[in-house]
């Protein structure tokens, strides 16, 4: 750039003339983003965003439909722009929910999902009676009638099994142990025993005991072997696996 056209250049910014924004024009903006503010807090509590869809998770316990109610209930009288967890385990009355989250569904819908501590087992006798979880973990006696049980803390194998349980056959079992040669063994208070082996695959364990335990078939078997769950097998006293 030549000395002249540079001279030109530097005399052409003293004549731009920088806008400032006065005073009036400031508190109106101030007062722009004020009204914005209150329109977003009156509208995330507003009912255009209220929930009206409480979908609940997780909930499989013997208190399960009136953990299941108040969840509802208290979700009901958030909006999905101010849902919080904090209002929802205060309005839950359980001492099995080990923890809630929560996902909303713009504009009306809502999702808790709950993760519980249930009693699945009953372990030693008397005054020192304690029921656990399938982890071993103690819990607050539940006084929940018929829970099965298991010799020791340390027989975790049996307390696993007992854990994968579908929660309305717990009723159904008197106890569960660790045999030497056919590991887990379920003992059923009136029906045959189930022999989990190994505590592999639990979940189509448990399923192939529901499927076997509903088919004709097999009413008079005195055991139900489910070490292989895709091919479950029952026989009488006497025959393979007992």
């Amino acid at each position: 750039m030549s000395t002249a056209s540079f001279t030109r250049f530097t005399h052409g910014l003293r004549r731009v003339r920088v806008h400032r924004l006065t005073h009036t024009q400031i508190a109106g903006i101030a007062l722009a983003i004020i009204v914005l503010v209150c329109a977003f807090l009156w509208f995330r509590s507003s009912s255009l965003v209220g929930v009206r869809k409480v979908t609940v998770t997780g909930v499989g316990g013997a208190d399960a439909a009136k953990v299941r109610s108040q969840l509802v209930s208290a979700g009901k009288k958030m909006t999905t722009l101010n849902a919080t967890v904090s209002k929802l385990e205060n309005a839950v009355s359980s001492p099995y929910i080990a923890g809630i989250s929560i996902s909303t569904h713009f504009p009306h819908g809502l999702t808790v999902n709950v993760r519980e501590h249930l009693p699945v087992a009953m372990v030693g006798g008397g005054s020192s009676q304690v029921d656990v979880d399938g982890a071993g973990e103690t819990l607050p006696h539940s006084h929940a009638p018929n829970l099965p049980t298991v010799s020791s803390l340390t027989d975790r194998g049996a307390l696993s099994v007992l854990g994968a349980a579908p929660y309305q056959l717990l009723a159904h079992i008197g106890s569960a142990a660790t045999e030497g040669g056919r590991g887990v063994v379920v003992h059923l208070r009136n029906g045959p025993e189930l022999i989990f082996g190994s505590g592999a695959q639990l979940p189509l364990k448990w399923q192939a005991a529901v499927g076997v335990l509903a088919n004709s078939a097999s009413r008079g078997a005195s055991y139900i072997d489910l070490s292989d769950p895709n091919k479950p097998a029952a026989g009488s006293a006497g025959s393979k696996g007992r």
